[in-house]
């Protein structure tokens, strides 16, 4: 169900999901052909309320902001993530900054080159690939995006022929990064859905964005309703980031 794109899809799901719970206790499921079956007149009790918009499905889950995301944003359990974190940090000292500055030998690509290429060849597989990342592929992913000249680097995926492919692996990655590494991915597809003019996207990509990085500046520059940025001028950027690349 959460991962349903067309109307169709979702319906099905939810059919399917209200069935399986319909044969263990009577009264756990209630078909929506049966009406509102609960004594309260609203949703205001509900733990978590899913809805689909057309293209993706939504959680909102019960709390004093009443946050709403996108299904698929929602982070792996917590033991998931730490096993993944584990994984980061044994791949920590391949990812050595002063190691990153250093010279390169001839006809090498330099750290920051490789690290970037690494990105775009994930992006390009998430196109069609049907399964999901490693612990390994994450790990490498988020740590390579840690890289500030690599991330300033991957938000030219955003204009170009790739977008859709780097916008489906920058969520996979948000789900699937632990915290802090999860900021990265957040701020990229913050960056990319406001460019296509995707408010609720972008504002579920900002509540992941304040969550793992309080004060981060791509949060500033894309507060929701106080944007200090035009789409049109962060997609000049983003073009412009196009250039970056021949300089790692």
């Amino acid at each position: 169900m959460l991962e349903a794109t067309d109307l169709k899809e979702f319906l099905f799901a939810v059919s399917d999901l209200l069935s399986v719970w319909g044969e263990g206790e009577p009264t756990t499921a209630h078909m929506p052909v049966d009406g509102w079956p609960w004594p309260w007149e609203d949703d205001r009790h509900a733990d978590w309320i899913y809805t689909f918009d057309g293209r993706r499905v939504w959680a909102t889950h019960r709390s004093t902001t009443r946050t709403t995301t996108t299904a698929a944003l929602i982070p792996d359990p917590d033991d998931i993530l730490l096993d993944r974190a584990a994984v980061m940090l044994s791949l920590a000292s391949h990812f050595d900054d002063t190691k990153a500055a250093g010279p390169t030998e001839p006809d090498r690509p330099t750290v920051h080159r490789s690290r970037y290429d690494m990105v775009h060849t994930h992006v390009e597989q998430a196109a069609t690939r049907t399964t999901r990342l490693s612990d390994f592929e994450v790990a490498e992913l988020t740590l390579a995006l840690s890289d500030n000249m690599v991330h300033d680097c991957c938000l030219s995926f955003a204009v170009g022929e790739h977008a859709d492919a780097a916008e489906k692996l920058w969520i996979e990655l948000v789900a699937a990064s632990p915290s802090p590494a999860r900021a990265n991915p957040a701020a990229l597809l913050a960056m990319s859905a406001f460019i296509r003019g995707d408010h609720r996207l972008t504002d579920a990509a900002l509540a992941h964005l304040d969550d793992t990085a309080p004060g981060h500046p791509v949060a500033n520059l894309l507060r929701p309703g106080r944007p200090l940025v035009s789409q049109e001028e962060l997609r000049r950027t983003a073009e412009g980031s196009r250039q970056l690349i021949e300089c790692l």
